[in-house]
């Protein structure tokens, strides 16, 4: 199906701000074809994560319930939790209720260095 430029324009405007599925049904084009488009008019998706979402990535992935931050990120998948993570350099402590058992954790194992 051919791409009319007003359609162009509208996926300049959403893409990376809308999910593709959104798009795909203001356009009535498939997300194949959306996905598609948007490469060749060279655009990213840099921009789809909010600031929000990535606060609160920041706030709750190291020592967050999975579970927890799913709820907190409704829009996301596990999968697309986990990837932002790794481009944002944030790794998972999942053995530790808050920062504060980690450095207590981290404060018990320096003593038995020591000892």
């Amino acid at each position: 199906m051919k791409w009319l430029p007003e359609e162009i324009e509208v996926l300049k405007k959403l893409y990376g701000k809308k999910p593709v599925r959104e798009i795909a049904k203001i356009l009535r084009h498939s997300m194949n074809s959306i996905e598609k488009k948007a490469r060749e008019l060279g655009l990213h998706r840099e921009d789809y994560w909010t600031q929000e979402e990535i606060e609160i990535l920041k706030e709750h992935y190291t020592y967050g319930d999975k579970e927890e931050i799913l709820e907190l990120l409704p829009r996301r998948t596990w999968r697309a939790i986990q990837n932002k993570a790794r481009q944002l350099g944030l790794k998972r402590r999942t053995r530790f209720k808050n920062e504060q058992d980690f450095k207590n954790y981290l404060e018990s194992l320096r003593k038995v260095v020591e000892f």
